[in-house]
C-alpha cells in the first residue's frame, strides 16, 4: 500500500509495522499505543515516535490535526472492551483529526469483538465482515465516503487477514490516498 499525503504527516494506533514502513518512506509518524505496549518498544528517531496514550473521549481533543489516521488492530478491541457505542463515539472523534483520510481495519473474528460465534457475520469469510464494516462506518460517519481498501494479512491459522476500509470526508477535502 502506497500512501501520498500533502505534508507527510500521519498518525496511527497499534500499528508498529506501518511506522516503520511509512518512516521509512519519508513520512513524519506518530505512532499511539498502551503503556504495557510502548515500554517494550525501542526508542524511535526523529520522524518516528510512539508515545502511550490513552484513546477515550477526554483525551482526543488533546490530539493534532493529521493528514491520515489510521485505525488498525483497534477496533474491534474498543468494541470488546467498551462496547459499540464507546467504540463509534471515539471513531466519530479521531475522524475530526483526519484532514484527508481515514482508514480503519475490521477483525474478521467475532470472539475479537467479545461476540459468540456469528453474532455479527461468518468468522473469516469477508464478504460478511465487509458488509458488517460498510454498515457499521455508514451508521458511524454518514458524512465520509469509505472504499474497500484490501484484505490485510494477519495470523495465518485463527484469523488470516483482516478487512480494511479508507474514507474522507465527502463535504472536506477530496481523498488523496493512492493505494496500489
Amino acid at each position: 500500500m502506497n500512501v501520498e499525503l500533502a505534508d507527510g504527516s500521519l498518525v496511527s494506533v497499534v500499528i508498529p509495522m506501518f511506522q516503520a514502513g511509512a518512516w521509512i518512506m519519508g513520512f513524519f509518524v506518530l505512532g499511539i499505543d498502551r503503556r504495557e505496549i510502548v515500554s517494550r518498544l525501542r526508542p524511535g528517531n526523529a520522524r518516528r515516535s510512539v508515545v502511550a496514550f490513552d484513546v477515550d473521549a477526554g483525551s482526543i481533543p488533546y490530539l493534532p490535526q493529521f493528514d491520515c489516521v489510521l485505525l488498525l488492530s483497534v477496533h474491534h478491541q474498543w468494541v470488546a472492551e467498551q462496547g459499540d457505542s464507546v467504540a463509534r463515539k471515539l471513531v466519530s472523534l479521531l475522524s475530526e483529526k483526519a484532514e484527508k483520510t481515514l482508514v480503519v481495519e475490521f477483525a474478521c473474528l467475532n470472539s475479537k469483538y467479545g461476540q459468540p460465534q456469528a453474532a455479527l457475520f461468518d468468522d473469516n469469510d469477508h464478504e460478511p465482515v465487509r458488509e458488517y464494516a460498510r454498515g457499521w462506518l455508514g451508521e458511524t460517519l454518514p458524512d465520509f465516503g469509505f472504499e474497500f481498501l484490501g484484505l490485510n494479512e494477519e495470523h495465518p491459522i485463527d484469523e488470516p487477514f483482516r478487512v480494511l476500509f479508507g474514507g474522507h470526508r465527502t463535504q472536506g477535502s477530496a481523498l488523496n490516498l493512492c493505494l496500489q
